[in-house]
């Protein structure tokens, strides 16, 4: 049996997308057959796995989403998250709070792979093989991470939405000087995440944990 993976399913093309539709649709056989140019290729799904891998499995094709299993894994302890960063930084020792450096890493394996490299590269540039609780809060200095890993966009939300009680995203966007799709697609998701903000009958609104986090931010 073969694997075959396609990674950022979400970005396929409409004739590959049309060709997927082809070859899975389902039969009594498992197997279809693809014309192409001047060849007819039979394809057994019988010894062939195809794996559509996507973070964004909402922009796929709905009719090929349709002809698969949707897997959905679970969400990353912060154990996980800091065991994953320090994979990534062989011979760094870390001597500061697990529990804020996994936060840091904003519960996906490619931020701790991110951070770690931040993290390496103020450790070379300082020659330390140790990184303590002042080195790791000078990288957040420099980088703008905040309590709980937020950016300093995300904390900004955070404060426009307490000022206004309830605002919308279009209202938002225009407060933060950007688009609306921004405040949907990436400011507010990491926030929505850890539960410091919700959606109101007026517009976002924070909850008791974002009004505790920003007392205790100031």
């Amino acid at each position: 049996v073969q694997t075959c993976a396609l990674p950022i399913s979400h970005k396929l093309s409409t004739e590959v997308t049309t060709a997927l539709l082809i070859l899975l649709n389902p039969t009594a056989t498992n197997k279809n057959v693809l014309a192409y140019k001047n060849w007819l290729v039979e394809y057994n799904f019988a010894r062939i796995n195809m794996i559509f891998a996507t973070t964004d499995a909402h922009k796929i094709f709905r009719p090929l989403v349709n002809r698969c299993e949707e897997v959905y894994f679970h969400t990353y302890t912060n154990k996980e998250l800091f065991d994953i960063l320090k994979m990534y930084l062989p011979g760094i020792k870390i001597a500061c709070d697990k529990t804020d450096i996994a936060y840091a890493s904003r519960g996906r394996a490619r931020d701790a792979f991110l951070l770690a490299q931040k993290i390496q590269r103020y450790c070379n540039k300082e020659g330390i093989k140790v990184f303590g609780k002042d080195a790791w809060n000078e990288v957040k200095d420099i980088f703008g991470i905040h309590t709980l890993g937020l950016k300093t966009e995300e904390v900004t939300l955070l404060k426009i939405i307490a000022e206004s009680e309830q605002i919308s995203s279009t209202n938002l966007a225009v407060r933060m000087d950007v688009n609306v799709q921004n405040i949907e697609s990436e400011i507010e998701i990491r926030p929505r995440e850890l539960g410091l903000i919700e959606s109101g009958t007026r517009g976002r609104v924070l909850t008791n944990a974002g009004l505790t986090y920003l007392r205790k931010i100031k």
